[in-house]
């Protein structure tokens, strides 16, 4: 029986299923990111409910319920790993287990990661589920912003400056972006942060995205 088809078997509830997802996922990312100090996991057979890493997962869910979307989950899971990863006293580092992820510490942990992503910061992983909601935040401020997507004499320098700075702009549109391209003439550093730090990291997929939810900026530009 694989992990999936245990949903079934056991007759799963749909949250008992996001938390078993979560628990899932979880475990794949150690033994993605750290496969040296941590044995490849693998579900027990029997019911997954009796797993402790399956009842953290469902603390965390309700921890978490209403304050951290869906799809979000991943990158929160990643701070964890990362900023534990980090931390050594006498050359012996923390360990991170599923006792690591929900409570107060874990919270401060993904908001200081967080913090990382929206400043720019190379150690970052860039998750597709995390771009995707970076290009959907952004849309939706132009949306609430303009009665439509804005046009061409609706940008400036300054504006872009502005919404940049102010957070209502996400980094990922202005990598993407053929409009902001053309207000900075592809000199990046005058917004204050490097491109560098994203070339080669925003997948295809990811591109094709913005095509489609912005394809009024390649339109405007012809």
């Amino acid at each position: 029986m694989n992990d999936l088809e245990k949903i079934i078997t056991w007759k799963l509830s749909e949250d008992e299923t996001k938390a078993y997802k979560l628990a899932l996922l979880w475990t794949k990312l150690l033994n993605k990111h750290l496969p040296q100090t941590h044995k490849r996991f693998g579900f027990p057979k029997g019911d997954p409910r009796k797993t402790f890493v399956f009842r953290t997962c469902w603390k965390l869910m309700r921890e978490t319920r209403g304050i951290l979307k869906e799809e979000n989950y991943e990158s929160y899971l990643l701070a964890q790993i990362f900023a534990l990863e980090s931390i050594s006293k006498d050359g012996i580092h923390a360990s991170i287990t599923s006792w690591n992820i929900t409570g107060e510490k874990a919270w401060n942990r993904w908001k200081w990661y967080k913090r990382r992503l929206e400043q720019d910061r190379p150690m970052a992983i860039l998750t597709e589920s995390y771009l995707r909601s970076e290009l959907k935040r952004t849309k939706s401020f132009f949306s609430e912003r303009f009665v439509k997507l804005p046009e061409l004499g609706e940008f400036s320098l300054q504006n872009l400056k502005e919404w940049y700075s102010n957070g209502d702009i996400s980094p990922i549109y202005i990598m993407l972006s053929p409009v902001a391209k053309h207000l900075l003439d592809g000199v990046y550093s005058k917004l204050g942060f490097d491109p560098k730090l994203y070339e080669g990291r925003i997948p295809a997929v990811i591109q094709d995205y913005f095509h489609k939810e912005f394809e009024h900026e390649f339109n405007i530009l012809l």
